[in-house]
């Protein structure tokens, strides 16, 4: 009898190629090729049937989509896939699935370290430490204060434990509006400024989608309690950056970015020099074991559709999330 055709999967891994280990796990599973750029791209996609998309801020996909014929199944190494739903694909028949819990523990990790870095003024520590001045201050306590999260998935309800277990009263914000065991109060989207209005701290998780794009603007940076701090750990276009820079130099609120409209930040931006402004490259879930743990999970994910099983982490096109 003839040996069945094994499926051919697509990297789409950018200039950096590959990542360590990735072969390895599917070797037995999938015939792969790396596409490292557009070329490549161009050339291998006609015969692809499983998308990994590595490099998931390429425009290179949007622009060769039509080549893809035969993809099937899409997945994406990121939990947001918001540069994924270009019209082509969101209306394929293609199933997209995502990195979704890969990044729960290292990013509610990572949110808290920022709380934690506002709440006992390490920014003061490290300005006086530059100037070679020793002169004492005092810092807040996160036991006792409140925290909004915005988009209670399974980040979000990961911090909230952790926050929570610092003593911290949570409030959840979700489009639903429906309660969660991981929160004192849930409001829906419909009410964020009245959740603002109560939070000492604010951390941003939603995806971004048409509904989430532009969610915080002037008016609900200014329902923000004086000196409360916003976290944005979603995606830049959730936050008017215009609207929060004029915030930070009025000196209302503090607040602390590691995403960004543009990526990489342009050097001459004004956001680099804003004042109560933290600014990371967009490393939130850059643990020194999350490689491993997206490519475990996406391994399964191909042993499954090898099999012809369920594959995990569905993503809803229509929602973009």
């Amino acid at each position: 009898m003839p040996t069945p055709s094994r499926p051919r999967l697509v990297v789409v891994a950018g200039p950096s190629g590959a990542p360590s280990g990735l072969v390895e796990r599917v070797a037995d599973l999938v015939d792969m090729t790396v596409a490292t750029n557009e070329d490549e791209l161009r050339a291998q996609l006609p015969e692809a049937e499983i998308l990994l998309i590595w490099d998931f801020k390429t425009r290179a996909l949007r622009d060769l989509w039509h080549l893809g014929k035969n993809v099937r199944w899409a997945h994406s190494a990121a939990a947001g896939v918001d540069a994924l739903m270009f019209p082509a694909l969101r209306q394929s028949e293609v199933v997209v699935t995502n990195a979704r819990g890969v990044f729960d523990a290292p990013m509610a990790e990572y949110a808290l370290a920022l709380l934690l870095y506002f709440a006992k003024r390490l920014d003061v520590a490290s300005a006086q430490q530059r100037e070679h001045r020793w002169q004492g201050y005092l810092s807040a306590m996160l036991a006792g204060s409140t925290l909004a999260i915005v988009g209670l998935g399974s980040i979000g309800r990961a911090l909230a434990v952790r926050a929570r277990a610092l003593g911290m009263r949570v409030v959840g914000v979700r489009r639903s509006g429906a309660p969660d065991p991981s929160a004192d109060l849930i409001y829906p989207v419909d009410r964020l400024r009245q959740a603002l209005a109560e939070a000492d701290y604010v951390v941003i998780f939603t995806p971004l989608t048409e509904e989430t794009r532009g969610l915080f603007g002037p008016a609900e940076l200014a329902a923000m309690k004086r000196n409360a701090v916003l976290v944005n750990l979603g995606r830049g276009g959730i936050v008017d950056e215009a609207a929060l820079l004029a915030a930070l130099r009025e000196g209302r609120i503090r607040a602390a970015l590691d995403v960004f409209a543009q990526e990489p930040l342009p050097p001459d931006s004004p956001l680099w020099d804003a004042p109560n402004l933290l600014i990371s490259p967009h490393v939130g879930g850059d643990d020194d074991e999350a490689n491993n743990r997206l490519l475990d999970a996406w391994a399964e994910n191909v042993r499954r559709y090898v099999n012809g099983e369920p594959l995990l982490n569905q993503i809803d096109k229509a929602r973009g999330y």
